[in-house]
């Protein structure tokens, strides 16, 4: 008995070795990120802004290259920011507390409103849950931010956030009137770096709803979502 102990102690210790190498590998990484790559970035923008202002002494073919570079770099800062935050919610300390998940929901749709935008928006009100707030807000902005882009070319766009018996408990729900999607692509929704639409079609990276499933999955967590092409898409999740 005393030989089994010694050996699964001695498993335990070298597989913490390796989770603790695992997490200074991250923080190696994201640090690496944040740094030696948004730094040219930032040279990158802000020369092909200085380049942009002598537009008078630049031919169409010069003009249209700077135009290049800039859409470029700001893809690739989105990239970068994107790639930060997936990274940091994989390994961020969770601080569980109540959250009025109906205000943020509001605050977010206040922050994407723009003048003369048709998008109608409802929110249920009294929604609540526990968690992390800053992880949880970042859910909220994905999910609400995508309906608003996947609705917006709608003749009536809309939004609804509101709660649904699902199993005997509530699910979350942010639903929109958009595109939507075909539920044969379903389980490529939550992988990093899929997209069901291109780029040219709506902007994005493919990470926000892969930040968006392993934060869900922290907090104990699902999320699934029902749609078919022309006939928007809903985006249900629970809370542990």
């Amino acid at each position: 008995m005393i030989h089994l102990n010694e050996n699964l102690e001695k498993r335990v210790a070298e597989r913490t070795r390796t989770v603790e190498q695992s997490l200074r590998d991250i923080e190696a990484f994201q640090a690496m990120v944040s740094h030696d790559l948004r730094a040219p970035l930032s040279v990158i923008s802000m020369s092909s802004a200085l380049l942009e202002r002598e537009r008078g002494q630049l031919s169409a073919t010069a003009e249209k290259n700077v135009q290049r570079i800039q859409a470029a770099a700001t893809q690739m800062t989105t990239l970068v920011n994107d790639l930060l935050t997936l990274a940091h919610v994989g390994n961020s300390q969770l601080e569980i507390v109540d959250v009025d998940f109906s205000s943020l929901c509001e605050d977010v749709v206040s922050h994407l409103r723009q003048p003369g935008d048709a998008m109608v928006a409802s929110i249920e009100p009294g929604l609540a849950v526990r968690g992390d707030r800053a992880l949880i807000r970042t859910v909220i902005e994905n999910l609400v931010g995508n309906a608003w882009k996947y609705s917006s070319r709608v003749e009536s766009p809309s939004i609804e956030i509101g709660a649904v018996a699902q199993d005997g408990k509530a699910a979350l729900f942010v639903k929109d009137n958009g595109v939507g999607f075909d539920m044969s692509e379903a389980e490529r929704l939550f992988a990093p770096f899929e997209r069901l639409r291109t780029a040219a079609d709506f902007a994005g990276t493919g990470v926000g709803l892969a930040a968006v499933h392993r934060i869900v999955e922290r907090h104990g967590g699902r999320i699934w979502a029902k749609s078919a092409p022309g006939e928007g898409a809903t985006f249900f999740l629970t809370f542990g």
